[in-house]
């Protein structure tokens, strides 16, 4: 396909490799994906097609003022700090990816003084370094590891993978939905202009979760997600294009007046083990509203967006910037300059050298400046909106510490409704006259099917952190 910034910086193109890899991309099953990606990884070693380097996964090198594992006192050995991803380690593009878990060790004292100290001594602070400079800062031309870690960091997925596990074994989170399905019908026809026609259909539904808000405080909804997904296959993204070729249709089924657009429904050509992950774990969710203007709606083929000279954190080198996601960080425009007022939300977030505003291409002894996100459904366990965010007002809901709030929980509080029950009566909810009440109940309904580590529960999870509910836990753990 014709693409303004092609991905592969050469080709190979031989009938087997193509076939094991297309068998793989599409089959049914996880265990036959991997047989078949395996034999075309085999067939390309054999030939040469490219020369195999292998590194440690540990071998990053990192502060250990992050480091939890030297805990003994005041913090606990077993919490995660620094998170290692399977296969990736802490790599560029490739991270745990909301470094949510990067906190500093309680009262770490670094030799050479402050200046070592994670945060430079600032304990608010995270400092991440790139080795290169970055170019496009837009989830439609990105292409280096660099830009992709700052995307990882702004924009958001329906899905999250646990970094503990890999292969066939990953277990993938309901990050941005409360649940998702799939199905085949075999008898379908499903078409669209890059593949033509195809018989055999896989419809998926998606839940999206009442909680899920952009950093602009803009609830996230069935729309945006499907109009993302339409954007990254037609306008088209570089990257994320190739997930979505199967791509038949995405809609939102109840998004009509009046209601709620939290349903979603994605339509591919054929059937994979690998859909739920194209289309839940590598698609940016755009704010529709933002991007519309310069992608087109319906999005339209080499729209402005993904112009390798449109930079969406300062459009035009003059406008306040829609950099904005669903993501852990927000970009936050740090001062005033042309056409942008310090605080907009969108950027642009990133200065030079001397402190001046730019754009998302940053070069030697420039920064990026991201913020942390105040709406995301898992902030924020400290600061001034800790008692008051959907992470701790899931906490409260998810009564029995399961991963989920559901049916038991929702019995629980109403069964108390009326009593003076020390855990429901939460001042920080509501506790009107020292009782439960009707906003305790509310509370616990509108999270319903919510949770913080679904489909699974916390126990269930590989190596999850034991302080997966920060509210409510003891200072060991869970």
């Amino acid at each position: 396909m014709p693409a303004i910034k092609p991905n592969n910086y050469d080709f190979w193109c031989d009938p087997k490799t193509d076939t094991d890899g297309a068998a793989g991309e599409f089959a049914p099953t996880l265990v036959s994906s991997g047989q078949f990606f395996q034999r075309a990884l085999l067939d390309e070693l054999n030939n040469a097609v490219s020369i195999p380097g292998f590194a440690f996964v540990d071998t990053f090198v990192e502060n250990n003022g992050w480091n939890f594992q030297q805990c003994t006192t005041t913090c606990v050995n077993t919490q995660s700090s620094l998170v290692n991803t399977v296969g990736f380690g802490t790599l560029a593009g490739a991270p745990y990816y909301t470094l949510l878990n990067a906190r500093q060790v309680p009262g770490y004292s670094a030799p050479g003084g402050s200046t070592f100290a994670p945060g430079g001594g600032n304990p608010n602070l995270i400092r991440r370094g790139f080795s290169q400079d970055t170019t496009n800062l837009s989830p439609f031309t990105f292409n280096s590891v660099w830009e992709g870690d700052v995307l990882a960091d702004i924009f958001d997925t329906m899905l999250g993978g646990d970094p503990n596990t890999g292969g066939g074994s990953l277990q993938f989170l309901d990050w941005g939905t409360t649940s998702h399905s799939s199905s085949f019908n075999p008898n379908e026809v499903g078409c669209n202009s890059i593949n033509g026609c195809a018989t055999g259909v896989t419809t998926q539904v998606w839940h999206i979760r009442n909680d899920w808000k952009f950093s602009d405080g803009n609830s996230v909804t069935a729309n945006d997600v499907a109009y993302s997904i339409i954007a990254y296959r037609d306008v088209p993204s570089s990257l994320l294009q190739g997930y979505v070729v199967n791509v038949v249709s995405a809609v939102g089924l109840d998004c009509g007046s009046g209601q709620p657009c939290k349903t979603l429904q994605v339509k591919l050509q054929g059937q994979s083990a690998l859909f739920d992950f194209n289309i839940g774990a590598t698609q940016y969710v755009l704010e529709k509203s933002l991007w519309a203007p310069y992608c087109g709606d319906p999005p339209v083929a080499g729209g402005t967006c993904a112009s390798p000279t449109f930079d969406p954190m300062y459009p035009s080198a003059n406008s306040p910037g829609i950099e904005v996601g669903a993501g852990p960080w927000s970009c936050i425009a740090p001062i005033s300059g042309t056409g942008v007022t310090a605080g907009h939300i969108g950027g642009p977030c990133a200065e030079t050298s001397t402190g001046a505003l730019t754009g998302g291409a940053i070069t030697h002894d420039g920064r990026i400046l991201l913020s942390e996100n105040t709406f995301m459904a898992r902030c924020c366990p400290t600061g001034t909106s800790a008692t008051s965010s959907s992470l701790y007002k899931i906490s409260y809901s998810d009564h029995n510490n399961d991963g989920v709030v559901n049916i038991l929980d929702l019995a629980d509080v109403a069964s108390n409704y009326g009593t003076n029950n020390a855990y429901w009566c939460n001042a920080n909810i509501a506790c009107t006259g020292g009782l439960v009440g009707a906003v305790n109940l509310a509370t616990v309904a509108i999270y319903f099917g919510h949770g913080i580590t679904t489909p699974f529960t916390p126990s269930t999870l590989v190596q999850v952190d034991p302080r997966v509910d920060p509210f409510f836990c003891p200072a060991a753990g869970c």
